[in-house]
């Protein structure tokens, strides 16, 4: 009862137009109308609110909110995908340079059948040849994030991601000595599970990168952050399979 009432106040507060009829499939349905018809019965210009019954036994559209609710992923195309992004888990990557993360969120979306986020810290930066101003910094962390939104909507039960706000806070700290208020904001930005990449297998570098020994000290850098940050986390070794396998061992099959 509190519920429908409350439906009534969002629609005076919200809507403030006449009500003139509540569709549903369910059998509720009557008694929804009338508490709504009682509701509006003092206010002028509001009818008697009608019911109108649509497909009750679900012959035309099969679904309801109870099957949603028990498998979300399975019935996912009877939602908006917007919708349905929200639901999406965001398995967060992070590491040094060089520690395998583009590597293994690109195989972990193979291995799910779904999406990843490249690092966009990285395409602005070849883009640039790796001449980058202060300002690129914010850039690349709301692109990023424009990048998860998008192709949140597009996956399927998880969303790998390489790297996060919280990388392109170190690099504005490590190249300019100075980081953006609203950058150090967005690098609060939380995961649903986030994956330490370990620097445990020879460097490599692309041209891009830089000196071995930076890789380690973001390792460092990293743990003490999560750490004062309060994010739980996981830290993978080994070789790409250990570490695919030690992923899928953590998240559920959808």
């Amino acid at each position: 009862m509190e519920e429908r009432r409350f439906v009534g106040f969002l629609w005076l507060n919200l809507v403030n137009e006449p009500l003139n009829a509540v569709f549903t499939s369910e059998n509720y349905g009557p008694g929804y109308a009338e508490e709504m018809s009682r509701y509006f019965a003092n206010y002028t210009g509001f009818p008697t609110v009608s019911h109108i019954l649509v497909d009750l036994h679900r012959e035309q559209i099969p679904i309801s909110g109870t099957k949603l609710r028990r498998d979300i992923h399975n019935f996912k195309e009877f939602l908006s995908p917007v919708v349905y992004a929200s639901f999406v888990e965001r398995i967060c990557f992070l590491g040094g340079e060089s520690s395998g993360k583009s590597t293994l969120a690109e195989n972990l979306a193979k291995e799910f059948n779904t999406k990843f986020v490249p690092e966009y810290g990285r395409t602005l930066s070849e883009e640039k040849n790796n001449i980058l101003v202060y300002e690129d910094l914010l850039k690349i962390a709301k692109t990023h994030i424009a990048d998860e939104e998008r192709l949140a909507a597009e996956a399927d039960c998880y969303l790998f991601i390489d790297t996060s706000p919280l990388t392109t806070l170190l690099y504005s700290e490590h190249l300019f000595g100075k980081i953006d208020p609203e950058l150090v904001w967005l690098s609060y930005r939380r995961y649903d599970r986030t994956f330490l990449c370990a620097p445990d297998f020879p460097f490599v570098q692309d041209g891009w990168r830089e000196d071995g020994g930076f890789r380690e000290r973001q390792h460092e850098w990293y743990l003490k952050t999560l750490a004062e940050r309060h994010i739980p986390y996981v830290i993978l070794e080994g070789d790409l399979r250990a570490r695919i396998e030690k992923v899928k061992s953590i998240l559920r099959n959808c």
